[in-house]
């Protein structure tokens, strides 16, 4: 299906994807004036939402919703938004209006649309849509509807991300993280088609490359939309939002008085066994690491260290958070890791657990190896 996901406004997006889909159930039965009209008026509102979505070059001649179809094909062929061959095959529709009026056809001795026509008009669509969508993308950088559909589609897109994300305009990026990711989250969270584990783990990558390049407004957007789901959410979603959305340095965006509770709340989603999103949501943690929580911090990085479900990528992963946390903190909570350490050497020395008490040491060497570097 030809896909609207340049316009940004969502719901003229959702009319012409209904539009769309209407127009392709005409062209099936044959319905070739229908299938003219709504082309007609696919497209026109394309060109209306380029005019007035400000990517051109320069001032329309008028206000964008008093151009008439002939106006604006000519002035985004001007700009060149359109090609000088889709703006000629749009003879086919710019008096598609007339069709409506039985009169008019009548009068002006129109031609009835034929098969041949209603091709080339609903061809037409996509030609277009193919033209505004990389003038968007060059101008404007991808849209967050556009993004999402390239994740969705294409996963080696993880590899130009940092790109991607650093052409798109503030307020895609604050669409993304306030709408369109949230929104594609649940989709693939309510799946039940396809297993979305890997999805979602890009899902997460994405959102930490938006929230390092965004603006400290939609950072703060962004916090206060966790406190207000926080607030009126059901646990679970509260959960599987903020393993995808939040992390410790959104605690520093957050209003003053939420910030408490949001410190305690992401201390309470510490996991037994890590995944790539859990650890990524302990992101800027040493700030708030202190003697009375970092023993469940550590203790979920040791169990993920030992755990069979976790493979050798986390493992190595929560490794090297732990190094990194360590060198972050103060003396006396280094010797508190120290401390847990020898517990829970002491603990498989009991169980004579010889596997599990060498990957404990070799942890504990690893630390001290990081300490004197």
């Amino acid at each position: 299906m030809t896909n609207f996901d340049f316009i940004t406004d969502r719901s003229l997006r959702l009319l012409l994807e209904s539009d769309y889909e209407e127009l392709n159930k005409c062209y099936e039965a044959q319905a070739w004036k229908s299938v003219q009209v709504l082309s007609g008026s696919i497209i026109e509102a394309m060109l209306i939402d380029y005019i007035s979505s400000g990517q051109s070059k320069s001032l329309p001649p008028k206000d964008p919703l008093k151009m008439d179809l002939a106006d604006s094909i000519t002035f985004c062929r001007q700009e060149g938004a359109l090609s000088e061959r889709s703006s000629d095959l749009c003879s086919v529709i710019r008096s598609y209006r007339n069709l409506i009026h039985p009169g008019r056809i009548i009068r002006l001795a129109e031609e009835a649309p034929q098969k041949s026509s209603a091709s080339v008009a609903k061809a037409l669509i996509d030609i277009i849509v193919e033209e505004l969508s990389k003038v968007r993308i060059s101008t404007l950088g991808l849209s967050a509807d556009q993004l999402v559909s390239k994740l969705s589609r294409d996963p080696k897109t993880i590899t130009i991300m940092k790109h991607l994300v650093a052409e798109m305009h503030d307020s895609e990026r604050s669409r993304f993280l306030l709408e369109v990711a949230p929104k594609y989250h649940i989709d693939l969270i309510e799946s039940t088609d396809w297993d979305t584990t890997s999805e979602i783990k890009r899902l997460r990558l994405v959102v930490d490359f938006l929230k390092s390049a965004s603006s400290p407004v939609i950072r703060r957007e962004l916090s206060n939309k966790f406190v207000s789901i926080a607030k009126q959410g059901d646990g679970d979603y509260v959960t599987q939002y903020a393993e995808i959305f939040v992390d410790f340095t959104d605690i520093d965006h957050a209003p003053a008085p939420q910030q408490e509770m949001l410190q305690i709340l992401l201390l309470g989603f510490i996991p037994n066994n890590h995944n790539e999103c859990s650890l990524a949501q302990f992101n800027g943690i040493q700030t708030y690491i202190n003697a009375n929580n970092i023993q469940n911090w550590f203790d979920s990085i040791i169990k993920s260290c030992l755990s069979s479900n976790c493979d050798s990528e986390i493992k190595n992963k929560a490794k090297s958070h732990l190094g990194y946390v360590d060198s972050q903190i103060d003396d006396e909570l280094s010797k508190c890791i120290d401390r847990r350490i020898k517990d829970w050497i002491r603990y498989f020395e009991k169980q004579e657990n010889e596997e599990k008490l060498e990957i404990i040491k070799d942890l504990e060497q690893d630390l001290e190896i990081t300490r004197i570097f």
